[in-house]
């Protein structure tokens, strides 16, 4: 009996349901998606989500057209509730922009952003650097953010405390 009141008690606990959902707010169930390395016609881009997702995911260039994705890895270890994915992308160009879609099979998991790979042919190179970006803080960022983004950096460095 104590063992199935235990199991009980873990399961109150836990933050994700058997159909997908969780106890977080509607505008929670965003990926964590971080542009790395870059240059003008290639970047890696990184996923971190939870291990039960098994998102789907397509690049489109500013056209509608769809861009060839190169699965570089998967990270997961079985003591952690997430897993990150870097994929490859190549022949790009810095006049446009791409959109990333990920969907998955849960209604609410599913996000869209969009990026593009450096120009270094401008005059001027717009650099950002952040660092300490907890989420107990969004008070706070959701002022900074918006007027750090206003700049149009083209290149950003965040650098510690930002997953």
């Amino acid at each position: 009996m104590k063992v199935i009141t235990l199991i009980f008690f873990l399961l109150s606990c836990s933050s994700i349901t058997f159909d997908g959902s969780s106890h977080r707010p509607k505008n929670n169930y965003k990926f964590s998606v971080l542009q790395g390395t870059t240059d003008e016609t290639s970047t890696v881009i990184r996923l971190v989500y939870p291990n039960f997702l098994s998102p789907t995911y397509e690049v489109l260039d500013s056209k509608g057209k769809k861009i060839k994705i190169h699965k570089i890895a998967d990270f997961e270890k079985k003591a952690f509730e997430f897993r990150v994915t870097h994929i490859f992308l190549e022949n790009l160009s810095p006049e446009s922009t791409y959109a990333l879609n990920i969907r998955t099979k849960f209604k609410h998991w599913k996000d869209s952003r969009t990026f593009r790979t450096l120009n270094s042919k401008g005059d001027k190179l717009k650099i950002l650097v952040a660092s300490c970006m907890s989420d107990s803080y969004n008070d706070v960022g959701n002022i900074i953010w918006p007027q750090a983004l206003g700049h149009n950096p083209d290149v950003m460095f965040l650098t510690g405390d930002n997953l």
